[in-house]
């Protein structure tokens, strides 16, 4: 008796049909109704009720049928278990997030769970969000989107939007900023896959006028230094730029923050680590 022979039946009992079992399978039809046979010639009984549309389940292929599904859920489960003990978190992160809140978090989690591992892949918070939806990275710490249709989010902190500029600025004397006062500043920006963008391009529109960008980077570090370098302002969350002397930040007058926190895809099979992750964040982050 052949493992895929009962998967192949548990199916045709589960559909009631040769032709959808095949599909659902991937395979042609002949091969699932020659496994059907060749189960019921094995095991000496008829499984089904054959007619020229459906097929029924006998008396015998019902109790073989729950029997069945029992069997291929715990070999399911084994096989996700072993996985599970294997597997690495493939994590995304924006850079801010990632040279700023990241290590220490990283650091606790690895001393309460030294044998889970984590890939990191860097990227802009929309970015990332691509990336979980199409099920290449299976949890993001990220700044969390507007739009959440797609994703289950677990909000982890708030955190500030500041204008950022020179200390020489005209306005780095401000106690706040109007952002209607931003109407004709030279704007650093980082690039599209960064919510940072979209929020400033979103804010300048509600404000009616268009940023004048004069340059993007993927790099924060690479923006941060030129905003220190007089070339521009622009707006970061207020602990990227925190204990710098060369850079001011000055609050917006109408409190700007977003909310920092864990995603992942809807309805994507969380493996153990992951969920072991999860549960250490949400406790981490409820005690600062």
């Amino acid at each position: 008796m052949e493992l895929r022979h009962l998967e192949y039946f548990y199916k045709v009992g589960k559909h009631k049909n040769f032709t959808h079992a095949a599909h659902a399978l991937h395979v042609s039809q002949p091969t699932v109704t020659n496994a059907v046979n060749q189960l019921e010639e094995e095991l000496g009984v008829k499984l089904l009720i054959r007619n020229t549309k459906n097929v029924s389940l006998t008396h015998h292929g019902e109790l073989f049928h729950k029997r069945v599904e029992s069997i291929l859920g715990e070999i399911q489960s084994s096989i996700e278990e072993v996985k599970d003990r294997l597997s690495k978190i493939k994590m995304g992160l924006p850079p801010m997030i990632g040279a700023r809140i990241f290590p220490s978090v990283y650091k606790e989690f690895k001393h309460c769970f030294p044998a889970i591992d984590i890939e990191v892949m860097e990227k802009g918070s929309v970015s990332t969000c691509e990336l979980l939806e199409t099920g290449e990275l299976d949890l993001g710490l990220i700044i969390l989107p507007e739009d959440q249709s797609s994703l289950n989010v677990i909000p982890l902190m708030e955190e500030e939007i500041m204008v950022c500029m020179h200390p020489d600025h005209a306005l780095a004397k401000n106690k706040e900023i109007c952002f209607s006062q931003l109407k004709d500043e030279d704007f650093v920006a980082l690039t599209p896959d960064f919510l940072h963008r979209k929020l400033t391009l979103k804010e300048c529109e509600k404000h009616g006028f268009t940023p004048r960008i004069v340059f993007e980077s993927h790099e924060v570090s690479t923006a941060k230094e030129l905003v220190a370098n007089g070339l521009g302002i622009s707006l970061f969350m207020k602990l990227i730029v925190a204990k710098r002397s060369d850079i001011v930040q000055i609050p917006l007058s109408n409190q700007t923050k977003v909310q920092i926190g864990l995603a992942w895809k809807k309805n994507k099979h969380l493996t153990k680590n992951c969920k072991q992750f999860i549960d250490f964040a949400e406790a981490y982050f409820t005690q600062l």
